[in-house]
């Protein structure tokens, strides 16, 4: 094997494993996006508090292994004649013998699959949320609402006149 194949396999086998790592990852991400919902639902703040660290973590793991992917695939692109400035996984697919082609393109293909569900459940996540977010809100206006100051008697100690209903016991007294 000459030294551009060996260069060659040698940055595919890193790419390819490292895509494979950042499935895994995404589908670690799409499981607890799954369990937020469901601790959305419950509304179990401190359950939701877990979650979130978990998330930022997988994030975390995600951007680093991102960081490492297009290194790794400049790396290849470059050595395969591709576009290394931003690199494509199609496109080094492309450039590659059919069967490393494929691969890169299955795995492309899963990744954007994944990019999109996470998508979809965020979406989904933030609705539940929103709506949660406006019945807490709701809720407070209802009890400012009943804490404002509505008084019969005003601080001149006069009569009010108009006084809201409910503020009499009884018609009697």
């Amino acid at each position: 094997m000459d030294q551009f194949a060996t260069q060659a396999d040698k940055h595919y086998k890193q790419l390819t494993n490292c895509i494979d790592e950042i499935i895994k990852i995404y589908t670690l991400l799409i499981e607890t996006l799954h369990n937020e919902r469901d601790i959305l639902v419950s509304t179990d703040i401190e359950k939701l508090n877990e979650v979130n660290q978990a998330k930022e973590t997988i994030l975390m793991k995600l951007a680093t292994l991102e960081n490492i992917r297009v290194k790794i695939a400049k790396e290849l692109a470059q050595v395969i004649g591709a576009n290394f400035e931003v690199p494509r996984l199609l496109e080094i697919a492309a450039k590659l013998p059919p069967a490393f082609g494929t691969k890169l393109r299955d795995q492309h293909a899963v990744l954007d699959l994944q990019v999109r569900r996470v998508n979809e459940i965020n979406r989904d996540n933030e609705e539940l949320v929103r709506s949660a977010l406006t019945h807490v809100q709701g809720a407070m206006n209802a009890i400012r609402d009943t804490l404002v100051d509505n008084k019969t008697y005003k601080k001149d100690s006069a009569i009010n006149k108009n006084p809201k209903s409910g503020r009499l016991v009884s018609r009697e007294a």
